[in-house]
């Protein structure tokens, strides 16, 4: 009897154990079939913690009336190169956040696919009180660029609209 129980427990681990492995087989994968997770990228606490923090200070710096050191902080993603935001694009910026101004936020979450493709998505309150049948709230997403470990913060230009 207590044979069987051994077997029946080495088999179920065994099960487990190839259940795993087709579960990571599946996730890896994915990965390469999406083609926008970089498995080999090195991800740490002090990345997440970074990005949060860089997030949190923009959003701040827009929820305080701060827009120029808010725009201050955005950098263009042009070919491999990095670059401050352009003055065109830091007057449709700041024509958007005029008109739909970040009075709260919520960080939502963040992915880290590759060094040239890391997000955090944000919810924010851009009215006062609330309005029958109007929406007070948006979303938005926030582009992240680490060069030589260092994090680049972005706005999507594609996305503008919907900041």
């Amino acid at each position: 009897m207590a044979v069987l129980g051994i077997m029946a427990s080495l088999a179920s681990c065994n099960q487990s154990q190839k259940t795993e492995q087709k579960a990571k087989s599946s996730l890896e994968q994915y990965m390469e079939e999406n083609g926008r997770f970089d498995t080999s990228m090195q991800r740490t606490s002090s990345d997440s913690t970074a990005v949060i923090t860089m997030t949190t200070q923009f959003l701040d710096m827009l929820s305080k009336d701060n827009l120029e050191g808010a725009l201050d902080m955005l950098y263009d993603a042009n070919d491999d190169e990095l670059l401050p935001i352009s003055q065109e694009r830091r007057q449709q910026l700041q024509k958007v956040f005029k008109t739909f101004p970040v009075l709260s936020y919520k960080i939502d979450g963040f992915d880290f696919y590759s060094d040239d493709d890391s997000q955090v998505r944000y919810t924010y309150h851009f009215m006062e009180g609330t309005a029958e049948n109007i929406p007070t709230t948006t979303t938005g997403v926030l582009n992240f660029y680490r060069r030589d470990g260092k994090w680049y913060l972005s706005v999507p230009k594609e996305k503008t609209e919907s900041l």
